[in-house]
């Protein structure tokens, strides 16, 4: 388990710098355009390898979920940020708002899973 959280931190800084030199460089809306797909295809490909991911990390899946979630909820709200400061500006933002609904998925379907169970 330790060992999980020594290769998902360093991940986690660098998606935080790709993001902030990307913002620096071309404006946050194009940061987040290029970054908002990491949430749905980690929650995609967890869920393709379930059996493989749970035979070698037992519990540790639930960190690999978790910090899927977590990306997608921190993404989402971002992306609503993004949309209504581009909407105060007048300018198109229909990427910005499928992006944001993109991003947000793994965290829509992890929240209906987790309703439907009780």
């Amino acid at each position: 388990m330790a060992t999980l959280t020594l290769y998902v931190l360093p991940v986690l800084l660098l998606l935080a710098a790709t993001y902030i030199i990307l913002a620096k460089v071309r404006g946050s809306s194009f940061a987040y355009l290029c970054l908002f797909w990491i949430p749905p295809i980690s929650f995609l490909l967890m869920y393709v390898f379930q059996q493989s991911l749970e035979r070698a990390l037992s519990y540790g899946v639930i960190v690999l979920l978790l910090l899927s979630v977590t990306l997608s909820l921190v993404l989402g709200m971002n992306g609503i940020v993004l949309v209504l400061r581009a909407h105060n500006r007048g300018e198109t933002h229909i990427g910005l708002i499928a992006a944001t609904l993109l991003a947000s998925l793994p965290a829509i379907i992890f929240a209906v899973d987790l309703a439907r169970r009780r």
